[in-house]
């Protein structure tokens, strides 16, 4: 049976470049801008509550209904980056299961209906597992139960739990029925991500409700944990703040034009240095934000409608 191995998900585990390869002569240029919008983790505190939590749910293993996990937060917030981060950390840790193929967390979307056949299809593909889609869900799930104690998988995550929304309501009861089923027979904890839209529907069945207890990661306040982590972001592509980016009326600024929001932020910097870059200096001005192509998500929803 093929599966893949831990350190086979380091390469789905870091963001693709978002240039496509161009002629030597703009080869350098190009790889890099790569640099600055290749993913790189900024590890900050209200993601190391998360974080805390999740690595205290991976000491969970062949329990008798394991706790689960309901991690919420706006979209762009910066949910997946932190739960993608963390599963490719714990890949890398080889005490799990010294010398033996291990895939310590399983990492799927959820399906844009609430579909368990198309879950454990999900499930399945993620460890390269041999296997038919055309497999009824029950064999699929027989399956998972059989293989992933074999990989040392310790924890499966959900993401974008909020595409259930669409559904009826004893169809979303059935597909929380089926995780948690999930969850019993391997012993292992869940963990749903999504935003918080999605947090009443886990509540109408107090089972779910119980089993998977919400976690929220929420948008920045402004001030100096905001500067902070503005200020890491540049260090971490090797650029500088000027003194005029990290004063107070700057920083609300850069947060008013994000709304808090982890993802925007990032977004709003890159381009900022891709701006300083170009004008071939390592300190990111306030001049650089003003001058970008911004639009705050708020006037963007409000546009789109």
């Amino acid at each position: 049976m093929a599966v893949k191995s831990a350190t086979d998900n380091s390469e789905s585990l870091d963001e693709s470049r978002f240039f496509a390869r161009k002629p030597s002569k703009f080869r350098l240029k190009l790889d890099e801008v790569d640099e600055i919008l290749d993913f790189k983790w900024v590890d900050y505190r209200e993601a190391q509550k998360v974080r805390m939590r999740l690595r205290f749910l991976l000491r969970y293993k062949n329990t008798i209904r394991p706790p689960c996990m309901l991690i919420l937060g706006d979209t762009n917030n910066g949910k997946t980056s932190l739960i993608r981060n963390f599963a490719y950390r714990a890949a890398q840790i080889s005490e799990i299961r010294p010398n033996k193929e291990c895939v310590p967390i399983v990492y799927v979307q959820a399906p844009p209906a609430p579909d368990l056949g198309a879950l454990y299809e999900e499930l399945l593909r993620e460890v390269n597992a041999v296997h038919s889609p055309s497999w009824r869900p029950d064999r699929k799930r027989v399956l998972i139960s059989d293989l992933f104690p074999e990989l040392g998988v310790r924890m499966i995550v959900v993401d974008e739990v909020n595409n259930l929304l669409q559904a009826k309501p004893d169809q979303i009861r059935l597909f929380f029925n089926g995780l948690k089923n999930l969850t019993n027979d391997l012993g292992i904890p869940i963990v749903a991500v999504g935003t918080p839209d999605v947090e009443p529907a886990f509540q109408t069945n107090q089972q779910i409700g119980n089993r998977f207890k919400p976690c929220r990661l929420p948008r920045w306040d402004a001030g100096k944990d905001y500067a902070s982590f503005v200020r890491r972001v540049l260090k971490r592509d090797g650029f500088e703040a000027a003194d005029d980016l990290i004063t107070v009326a700057f920083v609300n600024r850069i947060h008013a034009l994000t709304e808090g929001l982890t993802g925007e932020t990032t977004e709003l910097l890159q381009k900022a240095m891709i701006a300083t870059h170009e004008a071939g200096r390592k300190r990111v001005e306030a001049a650089d934000i003003n001058n970008t192509d911004w639009v705050p998500p708020g006037e963007r929803r409000a546009k789109a409608r």
